[in-house]
């Protein structure tokens, strides 16, 4: 007869809030290709020309930033959508980090702290919505 081994798990708030930072995180990876056709097609227009219309808005703060500011974005769909969005942002390198929100209602704020050592260069941030990309626009990091 085998023996039963039983192993109990607690999780704490934080690790459930990594857990679903990490299926969001997750779910990004899955559509990379999507994203990385988009931000290929991406241009510095307030709206993005990757499609005939955007099913996003994005509104930046500023256009050009310096090392260590802080981006702050607002993300609008201008289609009802059925998802969280997820805005993402691209580093010059092609580096891509998730952007972590709490959607307050439709539309959501965002502030993404650039580091003090972020490179010079074209940064990208896009917003997925319902598993696709919705809009794209770039931004400036000057030295």
């Amino acid at each position: 007869m085998e023996e039963e081994i039983v192993v109990e798990v607690t999780l704490t708030w934080r690790v459930l809030a990594a857990l679903a930072a990490l299926a969001a995180a997750a779910a990004i990876i899955a559509h990379c290709r999507q994203l990385d056709l988009m931000i290929k097609k991406f241009s510095a227009n307030p709206l993005p020309l990757f499609s005939r219309e955007a099913a996003a808005e994005i509104t930046l703060d500023k256009e050009v930033y310096k090392p260590g500011d802080p981006v702050r974005l607002k993300v609008c769909p201008l289609t009802r959508v059925e998802e969280i969005l997820t805005p993402v942002v691209e580093e010059p390198s092609g580096l891509v980090h998730t952007v972590l929100t709490k959607p307050e209602s439709a539309c959501i704020l965002a502030t993404v702290p650039l580091s003090g050592s972020a490179s010079p260069g074209e940064y990208r941030v896009a917003v997925i919505g319902d598993g696709k990309p919705l809009a794209a626009r770039a931004f400036k990091v000057e030295g």
